[in-house]
């Protein structure tokens, strides 16, 4: 009687994969990296989380936006709490190396135009293939090499493209990282979800959900690190703010407010937004601004304002009229 079951003669590794991980509150990115190779059960689990495998100086590193979840995942293999850091992201080297295989790739493009050429010119213009010459099989191979040459230097240079604006995009981002604005957007951001996962804590309580109010627990003192860096650094830049985006800047109604290179008059006044109205110059319709993205400030006096919002009354009656007609 033949046995099917096939039993392998490798013996079987029971040793637990380890792996470092750390949290970087810089990004609030989650890095992973294993001694070795995990299974693809765990690959599939890595990615279920948010992790993405990323391949960097040769070692593959496995990352994921912070979440417990995550990072309960990366402890499973540590065996210890997670290293917290803080390391800022060097965006200009980033974009240097973009520009560097841009550059590498319009070299390739023109060797591989060069060599296109080169073979072109040896054949005359309107040279059919003469079948049975002996010339023929050198003719067709060199049209295979003129074709593939060809669309690999437009290959080449759609990465040359690629690149470029990659590097364009990470140099911007670099620059916004620098402007006081990012980071007081930065810090209003983070202080609005503090305090949504706080209210969700005060319900989780209310509940007796223990399991909640630890994982809310553990997500509160993740945002108060990221906001003790985002505020740290607002305040390294605060000198540069802009008046207008100040919360103690007075801005009354009526007067004007510049944001990306547009002069609006103001209609109400919070201490985070302000509302402005001739907006897309349609007198009537309105839009929300935060002050941390005002630009200028102009101030106008208090005949200037009273007639500013005359009019801004004035349109909103006539399309109401014109709505009742």
């Amino acid at each position: 009687m033949t046995n099917d079951t096939h039993t392998s003669n490798t013996p079987k590794n029971d040793t637990p994969l380890g792996a470092t991980a750390s949290h970087n509150i810089a990004t609030n990115w989650i890095s992973l990296e294993f001694d070795g190779k995990p299974d693809e059960s765990t690959r599939n689990r890595a990615r279920s989380l948010g992790y993405k495998a990323k391949r960097y100086s040769g070692t593959w590193i496995w990352k994921a936006s912070w979440s417990p979840e995550a990072e309960d995942f990366a402890m499973e293999f540590t065996g210890e709490p997670m290293e917290v850091i803080v390391a800022e992201v060097d965006y200009a080297a980033r974009a240097d190396r973009r520009e560097e295989l841009a550059e590498a790739a319009k070299t390739r493009a023109r060797s591989k135009d060069v060599s296109v050429r080169e073979i072109s010119d040896n054949i005359p213009l309107g040279q059919p293939i003469l079948v049975g010459h002996h010339s023929e099989k050198r003719h067709r191979r060199d049209l295979a090499r003129i074709q593939n040459g060809t669309r690999k230097t437009y290959e080449e240079m759609d990465k040359v493209k690629r690149h470029q604006r990659a590097a364009e995009a990470i140099r911007a981002r670099g620059e916004r990282r620098r402007s006081p604005q990012y980071w007081l957007r930065k810090v209003e951001k983070l202080e609005a979800e503090e305090r949504k996962v706080q209210r969700r804590r005060e319900n989780a309580e209310r509940e007796r959900n223990l399991d909640r109010m630890r994982r809310l627990d553990r997500c509160l003192g993740t945002l108060a690190a990221q906001l003790d860096y985002a505020s740290s650094w607002l305040e390294d830049v605060a000198d540069e703010l802009p008046e207008a985006a100040r919360e103690d800047t007075e801005i009354k109604p009526g007067d004007l407010v510049k944001w990306r290179g547009w002069n609006l008059p103001v209609l109400r006044v919070n201490k985070k937004t302000v509302t402005v109205f001739r907006w897309l110059d349609i007198m009537t319709m309105t839009y929300r601004l935060r002050r941390s993205e005002l630009h200028e400030h102009t101030v106008r006096s208090e005949q200037q304002r009273a007639e500013a919002l005359a009019s801004y009354k004035k349109a909103v009656k006539a399309r109401a009229a014109a709505k009742a007609s």
